[in-house]
């Protein structure tokens, strides 16, 4: 019985703790690292503190960026004041002087943890697993004193397990695709992405995961659903074109080339280059073959060799692009 209640309070607890989470501003736990708090920290030695600092592309990465930020909420709420964040998208220019010496801000994906103990900065480059770098903090790095509401430790290991139950359907998502096995992998990516509709990688592999099954109109919503998000991302404009390629209808996926080609390059993060240049084949691809059919459909080539160098390009579309 005395187990039971003992269960049943430590879930009113968690259950209670994430009702204020929700309700509360992202920063109620967690403290960004601004140019103040920055200083703050390295005028004292004596005060540890340890920062989760996310590269750019983070918010949208399938690893340990934003799924880490729940845990990272719950292990501030053990040690208030003592717990950062650091976001190069949201804070650019604090990352390009983090002053974090000799430490350097990440260049890809992933996060990195960084410690402040005895005047200087430790870089973290054991186990990423939550679980560990947890028990590290709690072992190395915070002491026992600087802890508040013992309760939140619960919720933190929850959070951990939430996390790890969260990567392990993606890696499963992840290593059925790299099979090309889309029909078991759709419906994971599916659930998935209807319990977290704001993770934007995952939200990308189920619309590849629609496209190979010839779910046209689900994948146009999909990436319908990105672009809402993402207004402005010449990337997702781009795949809504391929989309509407791999469905043979290239009249409809010009306008969205047109309107990423727009878009001004400097201004997109984290632009996939390979993936950009398979884009411009597709479009180019299209280009020539609505010239061609506009060509048997009553418009005139004013010669042998204008028809050539049509056929010629088609070709060498054909013989550049990967895509199916």
């Amino acid at each position: 019985m005395s187990v039971c209640v003992s269960s049943l309070l430590r879930f009113i607890t968690v259950a209670i703790f994430y009702i204020e989470l929700a309700s509360c501003n992202v920063d109620k736990y967690v403290k960004y690292l601004d140019p103040e708090a920055l200083a703050e920290i390295k005028a004292s030695s004596s005060v540890p503190v340890a920062i989760k600092v996310d590269p750019l592309g983070c918010e949208r990465a399938p690893g340990l960026c934003r799924p880490l930020n729940e845990f990272w909420e719950a292990a501030a709420s053990v040690f208030p004041k003592r717990i950062f964040r650091l976001s190069c998208a949201e804070q650019q220019d604090i990352c390009d002087n983090v002053g974090l010496s000799p430490i350097k801000t990440p260049k890809g994906r992933e996060p990195m943890f960084v410690f402040w103990v005895d005047g200087e900065f430790v870089f973290y480059d054991e186990s990423y697993n939550p679980y560990d770098i947890f028990e590290y903090i709690i072992d190395e790095v915070l002491p026992r004193s600087a802890r508040e509401g013992g309760r939140n430790i619960a919720v933190a290991y929850d959070a951990i397990e939430s996390y790890t139950s969260r990567t392990s359907t993606l890696r499963k998502a992840e290593n059925l695709l790299n099979r090309k096995n889309f029909l078991k992998a759709f419906p994971i990516l599916n659930e998935y992405i209807e319990k977290y509709p704001d993770h934007m990688n995952p939200l990308l592999a189920t619309i590849n995961a629609a496209v190979a099954l010839d779910k046209y109109d689900y994948a146009l919503q999909l990436v319908e659903r990105a672009r809402k998000r993402e207004p402005n991302n010449a990337f997702l404009m781009a795949r809504m074109g391929t989309v509407h390629h791999h469905f043979q209808r290239c009249d409809k996926a010009l306008p969205f080339f047109e309107m990423a080609m727009q878009v001004d390059q400097d201004s997109q993060e984290g632009v996939d280059k390979e993936n950009w240049e398979k884009f411009m084949e597709v479009k180019e691809f299209c280009d020539v073959q609505l010239k061609l059919a506009n060509r048997s459909n009553g418009g005139v080539v004013s010669n042998e060799d204008e028809a050539n160098v049509l056929i010629d390009e088609l070709g060498n579309a054909l013989e550049d692009s990967d895509l199916d």
